[in-house]
């Protein structure tokens, strides 16, 4: 198959079945994540809109795939792009956005990202920057539009939904889709237990507990909340490497809390969102040895 736009990669994610568990598996879009749809979607708005040309430059504060998905959509689409991140992101990561031509401001990560959030407000102050501001833009859930369509087409039958929390986009946009359609579906979200039990969130599932409250992140979208610790990630981890599946810790954290879910409902059809591959965390098998 040939394609001419390398934008048509990002979605029609295929489904996987592992140990009688679905998977639906993200990290075929073009960069590697769940994320590329939704800066694909946040971009395609403002294009819309007519408020992007060549002298634009897009603004971001993340400290994971959704700035390298902006990044790489900036490359194919020739705009300037500012990536505003903490000090304690991965060389890995900043060297994946300068690569793809952004520019990377680090903030202290003491101050969190709502200081990398402030920066990002006074900049798009001044002519030619534009801050899409993930944690409020509409069209981040709304880009889940399409990627709760390929569930429906994909499986007629649904009882549970098991997908991390972060900005809330993917949940919630996935879940007010899917309850449509599955009129007794259980959309469970996933945290981590340290965000439950450690008041300065420490933690190392990323992906999920981000302490930044987005405006669209509703309650009244996820049935049930799961906390698991970032040591049974760590562990599942390295099992699930071994038996071939190198998902990414917040896909591995949803599996987890899908096979508890399976064992006390056999007969269940259970979906788990892997937002990404494991290959960012490759430090993890480090760790173990």
């Amino acid at each position: 198959m040939i394609y001419k736009n390398p934008l048509a990669l990002i979605g029609n994610t295929p489904i996987i079945e592992h140990e009688g568990i679905f998977i639906k598996l993200e990290q075929f879009n073009l960069a590697g994540s769940i994320k590329d749809r939704v800066a694909l979607n946040m971009i395609s708005e403002l294009e819309s809109q007519n408020k992007l040309n060549e002298d634009s430059t897009v603004i971001e504060v993340t400290s994971g795939n959704t700035g390298i998905a902006i990044a790489m959509i900036c490359a194919i689409k020739r705009y300037k792009c500012l990536i505003i991140t903490t000090d304690d992101t991965s060389k890995n990561k900043i060297n994946l956005l300068k690569a793809y031509g952004a520019n990377v401001i680090l903030t202290p990560s003491e101050k969190g990202l709502s200081y990398a959030i402030e920066i990002a407000r006074n900049l798009s102050k001044e002519p030619g920057y534009i801050y899409l501001n993930q944690f409020e833009n509409i069209n981040n859930p709304l880009a889940h539009n399409i990627t709760s369509n390929e569930i429906i087409n994909d499986l007629p039958c649904l009882d549970y939904l098991v997908c991390g929390i972060g900005t809330g986009g993917t949940i919630c946009g996935i879940s007010r889709n899917l309850k449509k359609v599955y009129p007794n579906l259980k959309v469970i979200g996933v945290l981590p237990k340290e965000q439950k039990d450690d008041a300065n969130n420490h933690h190392g599932i990323c992906g999920i507990g981000a302490n930044i409250k987005s405006s669209f992140l509703d309650p009244n979208l996820i049935d049930d909340t799961k906390y698991i610790e970032t040591v049974e990630v760590y562990q599942e981890y390295i099992n699930l490497v071994k038996k071939g599946l190198l998902l990414g810790l917040s896909s591995v954290a949803n599996i987890i809390v899908a096979k508890r879910i399976k064992e006390e409902n056999p007969n269940k059809i259970i979906l788990v969102i892997s937002s990404d591959s494991g290959y960012k965390y490759l430090d993890v098998l480090d760790a173990s040895v």
